[in-house]
């Protein structure tokens, strides 16, 4: 019976229903794209060495900070304005991105020499060569079908994650022939070129929609304005998950930045699976009502709660069983099962500051998530070095991480005093995530203690048995609380039902 009056309700065409198809899309296609990413890492890990994946993370790091520096924020601009799918628009907002990239282009091949003369990893001899080839990717992201932004608009992911998913399967197949081929960090950068050039093909051969070339000023005038405070924040967030990287590129070798990038690739994808969600489909749904403060409000505490629901248990398991996830990789990769310890923190407060995002945009707000950023890189900035020097690459995974926990404590206490939240309402709406993560972390402890006197286990076996208890317990209360929340809002939509 519940099956049926689910069925029925997320095949109406009300924003919930469009919202909650759009979120089983974004969450399957998102965590497809992801598992794509990680399979190709593996296997890939097999053929080429830590140092390839530490020149390729420069060479990324470098293209997306150029990206972040040019960027004029056109794509959540047209999300947000409710003229975004008019084709002046549309037509605006691809030829600045087409612009901006050619000169990318430009920029990357004559400047690639001048970025090595920094050193370290950067002074590598296949740095300038990769770096100029990878220009190819801003050419094909700039040329992309502008219709992308159109599905996002509409809540149209199931065609959206289908071009994604069917690029990075591409490139997975060329990365692999590639790796066996060269053997170098070049399979890396023709993979994703291959992925970026896929996506602009579909882009165009699944929608019908054909961008033109024209400039219309007092509509560019009006998406810059809003674009500009997303160009600051996205200039932040790339530095502040990229900083690390640019650090270690400075002082370190190929191999540690290789080996400290594929946890952090790790990390990072996984928190990109929830981010995405909060932003590809949060964004859009908050825009359609951004005038109702008190819908505002409730599809917030939604977001936050399914955000937590979710990532505490995920990153609790990548805390606790980092060493089996690794066991997939060959034994020059072992290293990374520590950092991906060390970091499921970070990913954990990565996906938390991100359910913040949707509404600051929504309702303009834009800058107290730079305040926000610029918090968390200065107190980076104060503790990068000095953990560094006394505890190497374990003490940059500890200092990205307290950066990020202290900016975390900021937005969330300044959202509540930005947007006049009531904390008794968070509270009372939240309650049964908060019981669930609590009982399991008594779980997980209690049982450590138990089977530390009363086994012969060794202590990563005492933690994984310990991990599984408090999962279950968990998973358990988690599963009771929206089983009786969707039987009791199901009867209330039958019940009018009848009435009507």
């Amino acid at each position: 019976m519940i099956s049926m009056n689910i069925k029925h309700f997320v095949q109406q065409d009300t924003l919930a229903a469009r919202c909650i198809r759009a979120c089983g899309w974004g969450f399957a296609g998102g965590m497809a794209q992801q598992i794509l990413r990680l399979v190709r890492l593996q296997v890939l890990a097999w053929i080429l060495l830590p140092s390839d994946f530490g020149v390729m993370s420069l060479i990324s790091g470098v293209l997306l900070m150029l990206q972040a520096l040019s960027d004029a924020g056109m794509q959540q601009a047209l999300i947000q304005n409710p003229g975004g799918e008019y084709d002046d628009y549309l037509n605006s907002a691809w030829s600045i991105n087409l612009v901006r990239n050619i000169g990318l282009m430009i920029l990357v091949f004559f400047g690639a020499p001048f970025v090595s003369m920094l050193g370290g990893v950067y002074a590598s001899e296949q740095f300038v060569p990769l770096l100029r080839l990878s220009a190819l990717i801003l050419f094909f992201d700039g040329y992309t079908n502008v219709s992308l932004i159109l599905m996002q608009k509409r809540l149209e992911f199931k065609r959206y994650k289908l071009i994604l998913f069917s690029a990075h399967f591409i490139g997975l197949i060329f990365a692999i022939i590639t790796a066996y081929i060269f053997k170098s960090a070049l399979a890396l950068v023709l993979s994703e070129i291959i992925v970026v050039a896929s996506i602009c093909f579909m882009s165009y051969k699944f929608h019908k929609y054909r961008p033109r070339f024209s400039f219309n000023y007092a509509i560019v005038k009006e998406l810059l304005k809003y674009g500009f405070m997303v160009y600051i924040l996205t200039i932040g967030f790339q530095l502040s998950v990229k900083v690390d990287i640019f650090y270690l590129g400075l002082i370190s070798d190929e191999t540690t930045l290789g080996i400290y990038n594929l946890a952090m690739v790790v990390i990072i994808a996984s928190s990109t699976l929830f981010l995405q969600i909060n932003i590809s489909i949060g964004f859009p749904t908050l825009a359609k009502i951004q005038f109702d403060n008190d819908r505002l409000q409730r599809v917030m505490i939604q977001i936050v709660k399914i955000t937590q629901s979710t990532t505490i248990p995920f990153f609790f398991a990548l805390y606790v069983y980092s060493d089996i996830v690794v066991m997939v990789l060959p034994e020059k990769y072992r290293d990374i099962g520590t950092l991906l310890s060390y970091l499921s923190v970070y990913g954990y407060s990565l996906a938390y500051v991100g359910q913040f995002s949707p509404i600051y945009y929504v309702t303009k707000k834009l800058h107290w998530l730079l305040i926000n950023r610029l918090f968390q890189l200065c107190i980076l900035a104060s503790l990068f070095i000095p953990f560094y020097k006394s505890y190497q690459i374990n003490g940059i995974c500890l200092a990205v991480t307290l950066a990020l926990i202290g900016a975390n404590i900021f937005i969330t206490i300044t959202s509540f005093i930005v947007f006049q939240w009531p904390i008794i309402v968070w509270i009372k709406r939240l309650t049964s995530v908060i019981i669930a993560t609590v009982a399991g972390a008594l779980i997980y402890f209690i049982s450590l203690y138990i089977l530390s006197k009363h086994s012969e286990l060794n202590e990563s076996h005492r933690s994984y048995l310990s991990g599984l208890f408090a999962l279950i317990g968990y998973g358990l209360l988690m599963v009771r609380e929206y089983r009786d929340r969707l039987s009791g809002y199901l009867n209330r939509q039958n019940n009018m039902s009848t009435l009507t």
